[in-house]
């Protein structure tokens, strides 16, 4: 399939030496997701104006060997998570009538995205597959006899390893659209691709399958600590909490991002749970003063991408998870710098058809899963 060629985009001598960050501070600032948009509309008259946007692509191009052959623009992944953030209108058909307002369009509402937030650390710029030595036994000592020796205690090791999987996707946008919207419906779509591969992200670092072409999420990986509310579940309460807790600190996990990830349901039923089966005082989940959700002085962080339709004995389907752990000792690795976005004219050119499409490669994995424990049944209904 061809594309739209970016100018400069295979001369790696112009960009910036490979190791260190992509960009700095102020190019950060100033990387346009939408100049990148209409440069892969119309790369003739937007070249001299995406001359940030198509240097960084490059850089990253420079950064991965296998991407120099590569057309479309490469959006960084700190670039990506800032417009998301920030949240764009997106929309469809219905932008051709003469009073529809696009400056006003109405976004379709998505899952939040928890596990970055929650401190989950991204590992950008991989290239081949990633192996990291994990030291999984200590050296033993022993106490002896005078003049005896100790019997040999060598450490043992295993590796934590990641290796790319694909998620990707496209919008056919019809030429009349396209002419009648002045370009602005591929702007919508375009981010709308964006918006949807951050929530696949989130996604698969909680309940990836590990098959089926996914990377294995946190809720599929065996070994996390658990808490169970009961043979058909439980409605969640403090003492969830703190098991949930202590689950992790018995395997001496050095908590340097602890937290909680869960999903509405169960702070709604937290938020009208009081603190120790009291009936007046704190509820089980409350907000500090800054605003930010807290359980047990932990941050929790929320996203509807943590199941509610899980099952445990009788209860069928009305089941949510609650995730508690140390969210730095979770890993995404991003190979390249981010998502690959491409603007392709050609594959349904008789019909005069934009063809949206954007492509990301990532893994997850975890440094430690004994740093995470999960309740699996909580009842919130």
């Amino acid at each position: 399939m061809s594309k739209h060629s970016l100018p400069g985009a295979r001369a790696a001598s112009n960009a910036k030496p490979v190791s260190g960050p992509l960009m700095d501070d102020q190019e950060r600032r100033r990387f346009s997701l939408m100049t990148a948009l209409r440069y892969l509309s119309d790369p003739g008259a937007y070249a001299r104006a995406a001359g940030l946007e198509l240097e960084v692509s490059s850089r990253a191009r420079a950064m991965d060997a296998t991407r120099h052959q590569e057309d479309g623009i490469f959006i960084p992944f700190e670039v990506l998570t800032r417009d998301l953030v920030v949240g764009t209108p997106s929309a469809g058909g219905h932008l051709v009538a003469t009073d529809v307002r696009r400056d006003q369009t109405i976004d379709l509402l998505r899952p939040a995205s928890a596990v970055i937030s929650a401190g989950a650390q991204v590992l950008t710029g991989l290239v081949g597959n990633v192996a990291i030595p994990r030291l999984t036994g200590g050296a033993a000592i022993q106490w002896v006899a005078e003049n005896a020796s100790p019997a040999e205690g060598a450490p043992t090791w295993d590796q934590v390893t990641l290796s790319p999987h694909t998620a990707a996707g496209h919008v056919d946008v019809g030429r009349r659209l396209v002419l009648q919207t002045g370009g602005d419906v591929s702007r919508l779509v375009s981010n709308d691709l964006l918006s949807a591969v951050a929530t696949a992200i989130d996604q698969a670092a909680i309940v990836g399958t590990g098959s089926s072409n996914q990377p294995r999420g946190l809720m599929y990986t065996s070994g996390l600590g658990s808490v169970a509310g009961g043979s058909n579940g439980a409605a969640p309460t403090w003492d969830h909490v703190v098991d949930l807790e202590a689950a992790v600190a018995h395997n001496n996990t050095l908590l340097e991002r602890p937290g909680y990830v869960t999903n509405s349901r169960v702070r709604a039923k937290l938020e009208k749970t009081p603190l120790l089966g009291t009936t007046t005082g704190k509820p089980t989940w409350y907000s500090d003063d800054a605003g930010n959700d807290m359980l047990k002085g932990r941050r929790a962080y929320v996203s509807n991408n943590v199941p509610s339709n899980l099952t445990k004995g009788s209860t069928v389907g009305t089941c949510s998870a609650i995730l508690y752990g140390n969210w730095s000792d979770m890993l995404i690795g991003m190979w390249g710098e981010g998502v690959t976005l491409m603007a392709d004219p050609y594959s349904q050119s008789a019909s005069g058809t934009l063809r949206i499409v954007v492509l990301v490669d990532c893994d997850i994995a975890v440094r430690y899963v004994t740093s995470f424990s999960l309740m699996a049944d909580a009842i919130t209904v």
